[in-house]
């Protein structure tokens, strides 16, 4: 990955969040950062779910302090996780006329 892929990524962060956006398809994800010492009990089926998308979709798994997962999310309810990916693209005329 150069850094021109990188142009316009975000940091997309919390479960549904990152679930979403590996299961839409619509932007191009660079990797899925998970905290080292995420809270697995209440939230394993999902992340579980989470690293099995993201193998599917040959996307990188990278693990990550839990610093930096609450430097990098806002307001630090990241949940654990998060993903950089590209921007949404913009829709197709076709597409919103339904056609």
């Amino acid at each position: 990955m150069n850094h021109d892929d990188l142009e316009g990524s975000e940091l997309i962060y919390g479960l549904a969040p990152v679930m979403a956006v590996l299961q839409q398809g619509k932007r191009k994800v660079h990797s899925v950062f998970l905290q080292k010492t995420a809270q697995r009990d209440i939230a394993r089926p999902r992340l579980d779910e989470i690293c099995k998308m993201a193998k599917e979709q040959n996307i990188p798994i990278v693990q990550r302090s839990r610093k930096f997962m609450d430097n990098a999310s806002a307001d630090g309810s990241h949940q654990g996780v998060a993903v950089q990916a590209g921007p949404l693209g913009t829709p197709e005329i076709l597409e919103i006329l339904g056609a």
